[in-house]
């Protein structure tokens, strides 16, 4: 049998527990000061280049209600046919209208909930938006007999549809872990390709480890990806590099 003051303690206790539910119930402060959503950032780009483009945007702060999105895309004064990506919410695909166009394209992203709208408008013209996806299955390796030179390989973007009629250019630096300068070389597509299609090229290593970095670009002097590998000729084949 609890005595009164046990009895008191447990009272107190209950109401606690929901004074603390009824707390965690209440709106967030920016509800209650109902402040409307914030100017969309969009970022574009054409990783799929002939093919089209997409557009991603994200509000800062992140909305703390639901927020939808309207998007309307517009090139040589029509409206082109949006396509909402059925992952990524908070983005869109655009095919190209026409290819190697001068005229810019604008893009208008608004966020609208209940607290209000606002808006943002971007425009840009198609070859800046062109950056291909990073090279894949980069591989180093040392050479047979030759401790002093590597091969690096790689495959194209998977996601770059024609790389026939739109070639990739790469670049490569490397450098001795031991140095801080970077030593560079280029690589075309055409000009540095094996029979199944995948890249490749040769460079000094010099003594020990060393660290080598991939670019891609389109074009000389855009540089718009970057992987670093690792590697030792020395360490990983002894044998051969006596």
């Amino acid at each position: 049998m609890s005595t009164p003051g046990q009895g008191r303690t447990n009272l107190e206790q209950q109401w606690s527990l929901v004074l603390m539910v009824q707390t965690q119930n209440e709106p967030h402060p920016s509800v209650r000061a109902k402040v409307p959503p914030t100017k969309p950032q969009v970022i574009c780009r054409s990783n799929t280049y002939p093919k089209g483009f997409y557009c991603s945007w994200h509000l800062q702060p992140p909305p703390v209600i639901q927020t939808e999105f309207e998007v309307m895309v517009e090139h040589n004064q029509r409206v082109l046919e949006v396509e909402r990506d059925p992952v990524h919410k908070n983005r869109c695909h655009v095919k190209f209208p026409e290819l190697f166009s001068a005229i810019p394209y604008r893009v208008n992203v608004t966020a609208i909930n209940s607290l209000g709208s606002a808006h943002t408008v971007t425009s840009f013209e198609e070859i800046t938006i062109v950056k291909p996806d990073p090279p894949e299955k980069v591989e180093v390796k040392p050479i047979p007999n030759k401790v002093q030179r590597l091969e690096v390989t790689w495959n194209h973007p998977s996601t770059w549809p024609d790389v026939e009629n739109f070639p990739l250019k790469y670049f490569l630096r490397y450098r001795p872990l031991i140095r801080d300068d970077w030593q560079h070389q280029a690589f075309s597509a055409e000009m540095h390709r094996d029979e199944g299609g995948m890249g490749f090229g040769r460079v000094g290593s010099g003594s020990g480890s060393g660290s080598v970095a991939l670019e891609e670009a389109i074009h000389p002097g855009e540089a718009l990806w970057r992987r670093r590998s690792f590697m030792s000729p020395l360490l990983l084949h002894p044998a051969e590099s006596a």
